[in-house]
């Protein structure tokens, strides 16, 4: 896999997890001559990347207790401000690599979060009947979309980018190590782990005794 300096220097960063400030600068970076390098490493689902609340979700479509958490993972985030605060989806699905479900999503996040949403919403009501290789599934949802909505050709040039697919596991590995992440669901909000009920009003109870926290991880 091809991979550029500034990547060798984020994935250096992610290892020894003690130097956020040239890790920020890598994330900041273009890769392989486009954008979303940065925003492939944390996929904002919604909100703005530098809200001052934050919540990631340790997902796996394949698990039914992270599916079932997401209808009020996505209610939750689309009740709070889109200047105070985002909603980080990160992990995996399946495919022969194991990371097409989520990845994909994040893809989508690139172009379009509220899309992205209804996205991960569809995967999660689906994920019973997803089967073989998800990239079929997720091939016929793209082509189901208008392209007022959605860009394939750059949804595709993202997905083909080995850059951005390095970013996003290198981050991905970062965050698990972190916060200790071994199973799904998992829930990061403002730098701590939540591990209360999965409802809108316990993410909101957590997030408003914890001090703000734009930084991902």
């Amino acid at each position: 896999m091809r991979r550029t300096p500034m990547l060798f220097i984020l994935s250096a960063c992610l290892l020894l997890m003690g130097c956020p400030a040239q890790m920020q600068n890598a994330l900041s970076q273009q890769a392989g001559g486009g954008k979303p390098a940065r925003f492939m490493a944390y996929p904002v689902y919604y909100g703005k990347m530098d809200a001052s609340n934050t919540m990631i979700f340790y997902h796996n479509p394949q698990c039914p207790y992270s599916s079932q958490a997401w209808p009020a993972v996505r209610a939750f985030a689309e009740k709070q401000s889109p200047d105070e605060f985002k909603l980080v989806v990160m992990g995996h699905g399946f495919d022969e690599n194991g990371t097409w479900l989520v990845y994909y999503g994040g893809v989508v996040a690139e172009q379009n979060p509220a899309l992205a949403r209804k996205y991960m919403t569809e995967v999660s009501a689906s994920i019973k009947k997803i089967k073989g290789n998800a990239g079929h599934w997720t091939n016929a949802w793209q082509k189901k979309q208008k392209k007022s909505v959605l860009d394939p050709e750059r949804a595709n040039d993202v997905i083909r980018d080995d850059a951005n697919s390095a970013a996003y596991e290198s981050a991905l590995t970062a965050v698990s190590k972190k916060y200790r992440l071994n199973s799904t669901p998992s829930f990061v909000i403002n730098g701590k782990k939540y591990e209360g009920e999965r409802t809108e009003k316990g993410f909101a109870d957590f997030m408003r005794n914890t001090k703000p926290r734009r930084a991902v991880p």
